[in-house]
């Protein structure tokens, strides 16, 4: 009669922890699909499938935290928007605010700057004293960026005949590292986290720095939608930011892919 007594007791224990392990780890209500594309080095897959990156790491710590399960889907960045509005998906990553987006979801805390910089040699500040791209017109410097979006700034400078004199475009930030390393050119323009993986990748990173000059700089958050998640899901993400904040680790992470 014991024994049978002790082994329901340890039947029921059993199912009792079971059940607060499940709900320790449950604290969003559903699996949560994380939209992303292959964007070195914030998000990209590697060879074995798994998903690493700058913000793979904020992703994995943040979900952690929050007691949230999730799983990443691939989706290119113009049909994630897409995805999350008909609920395919249920968080974007690398959200700048707008007012179209804030009827596809909730923001959550910023975590996270989305910045334009330029890179240099180290020890060349001094011989740039730049408060705006405009003052290198009429100077000797030669420039290079991509075919994308660098600033409002730029974005005006770009259709001035004697900027595009100075200006040369390439395709690869690799290849714009190497010509600054070769001095074929004195700096170039893109997102500074970007510009220092391309250094480590193909270069010394200790021969560049990042110049003061700051062409924009914006605040990012992840995207929750509306269709597939409730308010409670981004309290739980909004409270793991917070103590990421708090404790330093959010920081801690954003500093391994820069030069602090």
């Amino acid at each position: 009669m014991k024994s049978t007594q002790f082994g329901i007791r340890l039947i029921l224990l059993t199912v009792l922890l079971f059940g607060l392990s499940r709900f320790a780890g449950a604290a969003c209500s559903k699996t949560i699909l994380v939209a992303y594309d292959d964007w070195i080095p914030y998000t990209y897959t590697q060879t074995d499938g798994t998903v690493v990156g700058l913000d793979a790491e904020i992703i994995a710590e943040m979900m952690k935290r929050a007691g949230c399960d999730y799983q990443f889907r691939q989706v290119s960045s113009k049909r994630a928007f897409i995805e999350l509005k008909n609920g395919a998906v249920d968080m974007l990553r690398g959200a700048s605010v707008t007012e179209e987006r804030k009827l596809l979801g909730w923001f959550t805390e910023a975590y996270r700057q989305e910045e334009i910089r330029l890179m240099i040699r180290k020890g060349e500040a001094q011989e740039y004293p730049l408060d705006r791209l405009k003052s290198i017109i009429g100077t000797d410097i030669l420039i290079s960026a991509g075919q994308g979006w660098y600033g409002p700034e730029y974005a005006e400078l770009v259709k001035d005949e004697r900027f595009q004199q100075q200006l040369l475009i390439t395709h690869s930030n690799v290849q714009r590292v190497k010509m600054l390393e070769r001095r074929r050119i004195h700096m170039m323009l893109g997102d500074p986290i970007s510009m220092i993986h391309s250094a480590r990748s193909c270069c010394k990173i200790s021969r560049f720095a990042i110049h003061p000059l700051s062409l924009y700089s914006g605040e990012v958050h992840f995207l929750l939608g509306f269709e597939s998640l409730q308010p409670s899901d981004k309290a739980a993400i909004d409270s793991a930011l917070k103590s990421m904040k708090q404790d330093g680790s959010l920081r801690a992470i954003i500093d391994r892919y820069s030069l602090n």
